[in-house]
């Protein structure tokens, strides 16, 4: 992921089982690309739409949207604030959580991020984590997008456990 933060790559794509640590992963990347000076947005799409997606982009972007603001309205501070970034060559990121549980409206939406100039340019890189093997169908169109597809392994119980005790500075008996 941080290849592609780096890279000014438009898209990636993270998947895995559920509690193999995608939403950790997001997090570091999060922390990561701060650490890179790039302007940082983080969204988790469980069970939105596309207008709760343009709202939670307009509040973490900061643009102080309000309750009057329709959806047109939101696209367009959001997309007039991903040029106001492309012409100072500020780089951003977005990283979605839970892509598989957004509904279709909102995986659209995102669809339609990825086709900003911005995007294409280099300066808005999104990376997305969805649980596999539910039903990949549902976000195929942006999977066959993905510019790098990270699939996570299943770790067992042991696995875990090891590593868990090992970082705390323990070894398992």
């Amino acid at each position: 992921l941080s290849y592609l933060v780096e890279q000014h790559r438009r898209f990636g794509l993270m998947l895995g089982p559920a509690g193999t640590g995608k939403s950790l992963v997001l997090n570091a990347a999060a922390r990561e690309a701060k650490r890179l000076g790039r302007e940082v947005a983080t969204i988790d799409l469980f069970g939105i739409d596309s207008h709760d997606l343009l709202w939670q982009l307009a509040i973490a972007l900061r643009l102080g949207p309000t309750e009057r603001w329709s959806h047109a309205a939101l696209w367009r501070a959001v997309d007039d604030h991903w040029h106001a970034l492309h012409s100072a060559r500020l780089p951003s990121v977005l990283l979605f959580d839970h892509l598989e549980r957004a509904e279709a409206d909102c995986l659209s939406m995102i669809e339609r991020l990825l086709h900003l100039d911005v995007a294409n340019d280099g300066c808005l890189t999104i990376l997305a984590a969805a649980r596999a093997g539910l039903d990949e169908c549902s976000f195929g169109e942006l999977a066959e997008q993905s510019e790098l597809r990270i699939e996570l392994p299943c770790l067992s119980r042991r696995e875990t456990e090891t590593d868990r005790l090992a970082g705390g500075g323990c070894v398992p008996q």
